[in-house]
């Protein structure tokens, strides 16, 4: 295993420096630290084919095979990205119980993406999913502290309105803009705006003292 861990570290900084052209000898390495089963591996290869990478021709069907491989083995960007494909039935039938089973195991590994999907998800409900507020909500919190503005914004517009069944909280929502700000969301500053006419002072100074939190807690995790 530490030998195909060796070879695949290998190829992927091959594909970055020397991108493949078609199917070059580097691709046929990677299919074959991937067919050895290297969950790392399979989800470089899985990836190759879903955005059609290198010459590498988009495969949805190829993509999915590959995901499912490496996400069996725990791999949580691959579980991700099988959720999203069950999700929206890119070269699987769609199959939202799936897609929200494999989301769960990502997120609660706490990769923001399946975090800030399955967070989406829960807000408005697909196919069968029914909406869960209080799920999303959670869900899209864990997300906006590993500092993703657009997940952030999220959670300040369901806090400063009410949405989706979510009990409105400007203290929260004024804090969740003010981290977004912070890191440049163009409209997050609309919000602190529209929540500084109906705060009181006491509920900004305290906003602001959460935000201070958050950001210290922020910057931890980034640096």
């Amino acid at each position: 295993m530490a030998k195909f861990r060796l070879m695949v570290l290998i190829v992927l900084v091959a594909l970055v420096y020397f991108p493949l052209d078609g199917y070059s000898g580097d691709h046929e390495i990677l299919r074959m630290i991937s067919e050895g089963g290297d969950p790392i591996a399979q989800n470089t290869l899985g990836s190759l084919y879903f955005k059609g990478l290198d010459g590498v021709p988009v495969d949805y069907a190829e993509a999915a095979k590959w995901f499912s491989l490496s996400a069996e083995q725990g791999y949580d960007d691959s579980q991700f990205m099988l959720g999203i494909m069950y999700d929206q039935g890119r070269g699987i039938p769609v199959n939202h119980e799936k897609a929200v089973e494999w989301l769960n195991k990502a997120a609660a590994k706490g990769h923001y993406g399946a975090q800030g999907y399955l967070g989406r998800v829960y807000l408005n409900g697909t196919g069968t999913i029914q909406p869960n507020p209080f799920r999303a909500i959670y869900l899209l919190e864990k997300a906006a502290g590993q500092g993703k503005p657009d997940d952030q914004f999220l959670v300040a517009v369901v806090y400063c309105f009410g949405r989706h069944g979510v009990p409105e909280n400007y203290v929260k929502a004024y804090s969740w803009s003010s981290i977004a700000a912070a890191q440049g969301h163009r409209h997050a500053r609309d919000i602190i705006n529209y929540l500084k006419t109906v705060m009181t002072p006491n509920q900004i100074a305290e906003s602001q003292k959460e935000a201070d939190v958050i950001w210290k807690r922020l910057q931890e995790k980034l640096n």
